[in-house]
């Protein structure tokens, strides 16, 4: 079933470890904050299996990403607003642009290019949980997508 039925309007981003690295965490949340309602989250550690099935990129592709991927944990922020997959992509290039170092291998943030690969990686965000959910103006329809 897709997201649109589901939840039409939220979508997430995942932070990854080069934007612990470089302390751009808060620069990275604000943004969103800004934009959208944040009406969830939680941190993520995942194995090598997770990560491939979250990427469905071949596993040499996989084993090439920096070891922070399966090391480090992650936060997962989950946001609702108009649009969210078309500007929250907008907004990811945005800050790739501003902040992020392609050569170094440092791209920040992941957010969902559309709602079948939202649906996909949500099963792996919720499987690969660490801790527990926070939640926060959340609709009843989006904590049973959720939780």
């Amino acid at each position: 079933m897709s997201s649109k039925v589901l939840a039409p309007n939220i979508s997430f981003i995942m932070l990854k470890p080069d934007a612990y690295k470089r302390g751009l965490v808060q620069t990275i949340r604000q943004r969103y904050e800004e934009e959208f309602t944040i009406i969830a989250e939680w941190t993520v550690k995942f194995s090598f299996n997770q990560l491939t099935r979250f990427y469905t990129k071949p596993n040499a592709v996989i084993a090439a990403f920096p070891a922070g991927f399966t090391r480090d944990p992650m936060d997962v922020i989950f946001f609702r607003g108009e649009g969210a997959f078309e500007r929250g992509q907008k907004m990811k290039h945005e800050i790739r642009r501003q902040y992020g170092r392609p050569l170094l291998n440092e791209f920040l943030l992941h957010c969902p290019d559309h709602d079948e690969e939202f649906l996909r990686q949500l099963v792996v965000v919720k499987e690969a949980r660490i801790s527990e959910p926070t939640f926060y103006q959340i609709e009843e329809r989006e904590l049973e997508l959720l939780a």
